[in-house]
């Protein structure tokens, strides 16, 4: 069980400490820790873009860049290191995905999250609980299974065609 923490640090910043440290950062890594700074509002339906072994590889040498950092490297270091163990559990799948999801229209949804689901879950954005049911999807291996306690509004309303139809394309 992760509990998520919002990475204070700025995009520039992120990039910076790296750059400081010697460390090489890909643009989908950067782009995940931007990412992160959302991590209490996007919770787990954040999928990394950068690989696994990436967050890995970059969690080791910020750990190792600790040791014998100064007081303000070591600040943004450690904020870097917790961001990117989370990002290192969110990359994971797995073979069985169990899950009640958070029930939220999209007109409960803050601006930040609302636009969030609308680029990248645009099929699912009517509702959180329709994104975590896509992200389950992306979590679980091929072959694997996924169970889920979910209201039925998605089977029929209208507004979650777009979402029923990419389910019946792309899963069993």
């Amino acid at each position: 069980i992760v509990r998520f923490q919002d990475l204070p640090l700025s995009p520039e910043q992120s990039a910076q400490t790296f750059t400081d440290q010697g460390i090489t950062a890909s643009k989908e890594l950067l782009h995940d820790l931007t990412l992160m700074q959302q991590t209490t509002n996007f919770g787990s339906l954040i999928t990394p873009t950068a690989s696994t072994e990436e967050i890995i590889r970059a969690r080791t040498q910020v750990q190792s860049k600790l040791i014998g950092a100064d007081l303000f490297a070591a600040n943004a270091l450690q904020q870097l290191d917790v961001a990117l163990h989370q990002l290192a559990e969110l990359s994971r799948t797995f073979w069985c995905v169990v899950d009640n999801p958070p029930y939220m229209g999209g007109g409960k949804m803050n601006k930040i999250l609302s636009d969030y689901v609308k680029k990248y879950y645009p099929a699912a954005k009517n509702d959180v609980a329709t994104c975590f049911i896509l992200m389950a999807f992306e979590k679980v291996h091929s072959g694997g299974e996924i169970g889920m306690v979910t209201l039925d509004s998605w089977m029929f309303l209208s507004s979650f065609e777009a979402f029923r139809k990419k389910m019946l394309k792309e899963s069993t």
